[in-house]
Order: structure tokens, then sequence, then C-alpha cells
């Protein structure tokens, strides 16, 4: 009898270890399919423009770069970017951004969903003040 209450207190807890080892195990590959995905201006003698890069240990999908200012907004989506992948807007054909003489601030959203649709959202705000300042923009 004691042999059979060993027996099962025994296989309770190698089927916890198990449970708690599926758990790690399933965290760290999200991590290490997780995007990332970064903006950041691009310099002024170049012309307005953005760049968005995925610096994560995953592809982005299904993404949208909104850039927004007092002036207005535009969208610039993308269907896939590799790790890495660097994509620069506006390319030919897309809307310039909307930075005019009296915006001090670019609010760049940056939506976007990993291999397994899950979603994920980034903001950056960017003072443009010195740059109009500068006349760079």
């Amino acid at each position: 009898m004691l042999t059979n209450i060993l027996l099962v207190i025994a296989t309770f807890f190698v089927g916890f270890a198990t449970y708690q080892s599926y758990k790690a195990t399933k965290a760290i590959t999200l991590l290490q399919h997780k995007p990332v995905v970064i903006a950041w201006l691009r310099e002024p003698k170049k012309g307005r423009g953005i760049y968005v890069q995925s610096v994560g240990n995953g592809t982005a999908f299904n993404g949208n770069v909104s850039c927004k200012t007092n002036s207005g907004s535009v969208n610039y989506p993308f269907t896939r970017m590799w790790v890495g992948q660097v994509y620069e807007y506006p390319i030919e054909g897309q809307p310039a951004l909307p930075i005019g003489a009296n915006d001090k601030t670019l609010t760049i959203e940056l939506t976007y969903e990993d291999i397994d649709g899950n979603p994920y959202r980034n903001e950056i705000s960017t003072d443009l003040s010195s740059q109009v300042e500068l006349g760079q923009v």
C-alpha cells in the first residue's frame, strides 16, 4: 500500500516537472522568434523620410508604419520584414511625410505581428524643432 502511495506521489511530481519544463521551453521559443521593429528619421540632406528596421529575433508580418504630425498623417504598410531588413519610406509613388514648418513632433506608430499572429505595437516620438529651426526638414 505504501509503495502505491509513493508511486502516485512520484508520478505526480514527474508530471508537474514535465509541465513546468514545457512552459519554460514555450516561453524561450516565443522569445527566440519575437519580432522588434524600430524607426528613425533619415538624414535631412537625403530628403524627408524615415528608416524602419527589424531588429528582433523573428520576422514581422502584416505591418503598418503610421506617421503623424499636426499637419496630417500617412500610412506605409508592409507585408513581411525579415530580421535585419531595413525599409526606407517614402519611396517613389508613396505620399510624403506630413511635416510642416510649424510641426514640432513626428509620431511614428509601428504595428505588426509575429509568425503566430500575435500583435505588437511600438510608438516613437521625434522632436522636429531643432531640425525646423535649422531649416533641415
